[in-house]
């Protein structure tokens, strides 16, 4: 019997056919990565994640944009109660930190910054 490594011991498999790499890098890179019966995964340029398309050349100032916009518009949306003087400071950081922040931060964690981006 062979023994199981990786993801297979906690009783995942992985679609071969279905999964893509995309290496991130200036420039063009190919990379060989294989799964365990030696087949090579397919490599593309840009795939689809968390509703973010995500190229291989990086830049996610288009992302960016959308989820900037989105969270305007949310905030718009709740403007009406975020400045109204009578509503509880805390009833406003709360929408804030539970509606608007999470649009806006939404797929961030597969944006990818240059240095003119960096703070």
């Amino acid at each position: 019997m062979r023994r199981q490594i990786g993801m297979e011991s906690k009783g995942w498999k992985v679609n071969t056919k279905k999964t893509e790499v995309v290496a991130s890098s200036r420039r063009d890179v190919e990379v060989n990565i294989k799964d365990k019966d030696k087949a090579r995964l397919k490599q593309v340029q840009e795939f689809r994640y968390l509703r973010v398309t995500v190229y291989a050349r990086g830049g996610s100032q288009v992302a960016i944009r959308v989820r900037v916009t989105a969270a305007w518009n949310k905030w718009r949306e709740l403007s009406g109660v975020i400045s109204d003087r009578k509503m509880p400071r805390k009833l406003k950081v709360k929408l804030y930190s539970t509606i608007i922040r999470p649009v806006l931060l939404y797929g961030a964690e597969v944006w990818t910054m240059g240095k003119k981006r960096r703070g």
